[in-house]
């Protein structure tokens, strides 16, 4: 590498880094105007292009000005790290327009609903209680094997046959705070399960025109194709049919909100209390779209998003674009399985925006407080902001 070479890598580093101040960052840009300028930034872009963050094609140039864009309108806190490579910046950069990047190992603790994931299987007259973390086979209520498990993965077997409805056996699958786990059901559909998860769902879908599951918590459905049998998500607030694509669905209790986040594909959307088929009735999403229900109010609303950050949680990385602390609190409880609690409530509508390869909670928590006064303490599961 030339000394010229290492002068830009140094400048775009310090910019992205947030090290530069008014004045520098001002020249910087003017630097980027210059067309020769801006195919070395693409360069050092492109090198980081194989770290897969979208399924979309990576832009430089459109997600460069779509950053200069929102560094100008952007309220929130950018979390600022010193110790990182560079080409990690470019991996943030083309995934979110701007933020910061941190590597970690995922921590995982003991939940305060147990600590292990499980399968119940349930037959009208007998339930079978696996602990999966324990088991490499699956056998259902009649002793036959239906599924196995390789590593953090559970495959189900596709049944020879359809089985007679009486004969049908109901599935729960529980993920702790702290866990995660990959499905694959019997008609090939892959369902990600994060943590603080329930997938009710069956063994293999009977001899009837639909495939349904409902869930509790968040999950990412890569749906089989089949016309003749749509997939069907139900939370208790909100019902997803489609037809064969990929979607990120958050439906947790403790949320205020309900999201489906349309990746691949199409979608359609209802209230659950909303039991009518009329075609006025469903709201159709698109690629790159987000729905969102607000549970107190019933109501809906869709919104054209950048979709990677809200399923990056599957590459175990966890992304704030402009979001209140009080969002993210929740987040880093079901990630951890900690109990968190700020005494400052004013804090908790502090906005951040970043991205953290999960380390550990104590590195999460110096990064946000870094620039304040607040600190915390962690005792026996309990992580209390002062």
């Amino acid at each position: 590498m030339s000394n010229n070479q290492k002068k830009d890598l140094k400048k775009i580093m310090a910019f992205l880094n947030g090290e530069m101040s008014d004045k520098k960052t001002a020249l910087f840009k003017k630097w980027l105007e210059i067309p020769s300028n801006l195919s070395i930034f693409k360069e050092y872009a492109i090198l980081n292009h194989k770290i897969e963050l979208t399924a979309n094609r990576f832009d430089a140039a459109k997600n460069f000005k779509r950053f200069l864009k929102t560094t100008q309108q952007e309220k929130s806190k950018v979390i600022k790290l010193n110790r990182l490579k560079f080409l990690k910046y470019v991996a943030v950069f083309a995934g979110l327009s701007f933020g910061i990047a941190f590597f970690v190992n995922q921590q995982q603790k003991a939940s305060t609903n147990g600590n292990e994931i499980t399968l119940e299987i349930r037959s009208k007259t007998k339930s079978n209680l696996h602990i999966l973390e324990k088991e490499e086979k699956l056998v259902n209520t009649s002793g036959e094997t239906i599924a196995s498990k390789k590593e953090n993965q559970l495959i189900y077997n596709s049944p020879e046959k359809e089985l007679a409805d009486d004969l049908a056996e109901v599935n729960i699958l529980t993920v702790p705070y702290g866990k995660k786990i990959q499905l694959t059901l019997a008609d090939g559909t892959v369902v990600d399960l994060n943590s603080g998860s329930i997938l009710t769902y069956p063994s293999h879908f009977k001899n009837t025109n639909i495939r349904e599951v409902t869930l509790e918590g968040e999950g990412h459905f890569t749906v089989t194709t089949n016309k003749e049998k749509p997939f069907i998500v139900n939370t208790n607030a909100i019902r997803t049919k489609v037809f064969g694509t990929k979607f990120n669905i958050s439906h947790y209790t403790n949320d205020p909100f309900s999201e489906v986040v349309l990746v691949e594909g199409s979608v359609g959307v209802t209230a659950i209390n909303n039991t009518s088929e009329d075609s006025k009735n469903i709201i159709m999403l698109k690629p790159n779209q987000k729905l969102q229900y607000l549970k107190e109010q019933q109501s809906m609303k869709v919104t054209d998003v950048e979709v990677y950050p809200y399923i990056s949680w599957i590459n175990e990385v966890m992304i704030f674009k402009n979001e209140p602390f009080d969002n993210i609190i929740r987040k880093l409880e079901r990630r951890f399985n900690l109990q968190i609690e700020i005494k400052n409530k004013a804090f908790t509508t502090e906005r951040f925006t970043g991205n953290f390869d999960i380390e550990s909670i104590e590195t999460i928590m110096n990064t946000f407080l870094e620039d304040t006064t607040l600190n915390y303490t962690i005792d026996n599961g309990k992580l209390t902001i002062n």
